[in-house]
């Protein structure tokens, strides 16, 4: 054999496994964790994926240096290397074959973007376009439950009413925390109303909205009312939302430009399809976005920009109900993994009502002081499986809801 050609693959090799090596120590689960976790922490699943990774990395790397004299480490490395490139290639074909042909276990948003991000929420209206999302089309809102004779203000109603602008009301607002699923006489501002005989409690939540669209809702209707108390309902979840231009159908979102709210995305189209031809979805690897899903925990650009605009819109909040001489009462909503595990978006809320000296009901204390009062466990106040309270949650937190008020 040349022995110029010997030394070249010699050196090859050893610079090859150095390679191996500087990548297993590197990309180690210290440093992954400070780029793909807010929290700089990772789920233990993840970090002994990374491990193992390490592992074969400084393994194979000071096997090829130490064995590269032999031809089989040569013809390995070629193999490794053909495989590194070959089957990215082999996998995108077939995932994208996969999709195209509609195999449902390929067809998942999740598979290829985080849950609550803007491609998630594509993928699922290009792959689900009949799933139940949204159907009144507002303009401004996105999505409202439809005005009618016999529900004209558009809220969630036991049956016709006639609105009353000039007497003592309550208008609740929020998601489907507020809107509710269970029978409409058990829902949180339905209970409130029974606690409040004197008050008529109107319930403006609708399931799906972000705290932009609460806040925008909240906005479009107070003003109506002469004497109101205003509650808003936010669960911790929902500050995700406000990024997003699309979460099972178009709406509208908030920007920062100059440092102050700037509404993006109005009027919202009567069709999702066109918004979509309009705002295509960009993949440009399955195979990718599949390995990107599987490892990212969360963005911490993303978690800034979520703060950033929740805070302003938390601050016009409280600055449209003051300026129109009212005062908001927030609640916190919890899902029940909520409950046991102070969030980030938990720590958020609190500091962000702190700083405003808001007046805040946090359901999470009151859930867990009513179980140990009642010596139960906190899921019997939570629907099975769906993760949004049933009737007797609402219950304890109407209750709690109304002292609150009380006391304003």
């Amino acid at each position: 054999m040349d022995p110029e050609r010997t030394a070249r693959r010699l050196r090859f090799l050893l610079a090859l496994g150095a390679l191996y090596i500087v990548l297993g120590l590197v990309l180690n689960e210290w440093l992954l964790a400070r780029y793909l976790s807010v929290d700089h922490a990772l789920p233990a699943a993840k970090t002994a994926i990374i491990r193992a990774f390490d592992a074969v990395m400084i393994g194979g790397g000071l096997a090829t240096i130490l064995l590269r004299r032999r031809p089989l480490t040569t013809n390995l490395n070629l193999a490794v290397l053909s495989a590194a490139v070959l089957f990215p290639m082999a996998a995108e074909v077939l995932l994208r074959a996969g999709i195209a042909a509609g195999v449902s276990p390929l067809r998942k948003p999740a598979l290829y973007a985080a849950p609550g991000s803007e491609n998630f929420w594509k993928l699922h209206a290009l792959w689900s376009p009949d799933s139940g999302g949204p159907q009144n089309v507002d303009p401004l809102l996105g999505w409202s439950p439809e005005k009618t004779p016999e529900n004209p203000l558009g809220v969630i109603a036991e049956g016709a009413y006639a609105p009353r602008f000039d007497g003592p009301a309550v208008l609740f607002y929020g998601d489907s925390f507020v809107a509710g699923i269970t029978p409409i006489a058990e829902r949180i501002p339905q209970q409130l109303g029974r606690l409040l005989p004197e008050r008529v409690v109107y319930n403006y939540g609708v399931s799906n909205y972000g705290v932009d669209q609460i806040y925008l809702r909240l906005r479009e209707t107070h003003r109506q009312f002469e004497h109101p108390v205003i509650v808003v309902g936010l669960l911790t979840e929902d500050m995700e939302r406000c990024l997003l231009p699309i979460r099972g159908a178009p709406k509208p979102y908030f920007e920062l430009a100059g440092g102050a709210l700037a509404l993006r995305g109005v009027p919202v189209p009567a069709s999702t399809e066109a918004w979509l031809r309009a705002h295509p979805l960009r993949i440009p690897s399955y195979f990718l976005a599949f390995v990107s899903a599987r490892l990212l925990v969360d963005d911490p650009r993303r978690r800034a920009a979520e703060e950033r605009i929740n805070t302003k819109i938390i601050e016009a909040i409280v600055g449209e109900t003051r300026g129109a001489g009212r005062e908001a009462l927030f609640v916190i909503f919890y899902g029940e993994p909520g409950l046991y595990q102070t969030s980030r978006r938990e720590r958020f809320l609190k500091e962000q009502f702190g700083r405003l000296q808001a007046p805040v009901v946090d359901t999470k204390r009151v859930l867990l002081e009513a179980a140990q009062r009642e010596a139960v466990s906190p899921s019997v106040y939570y629907q099975q499986g769906d993760g949004h309270p049933n009737a007797r949650g609402n219950r304890v937190m109407a209750a709690a809801i109304a002292e609150a008020l009380a006391a304003m």
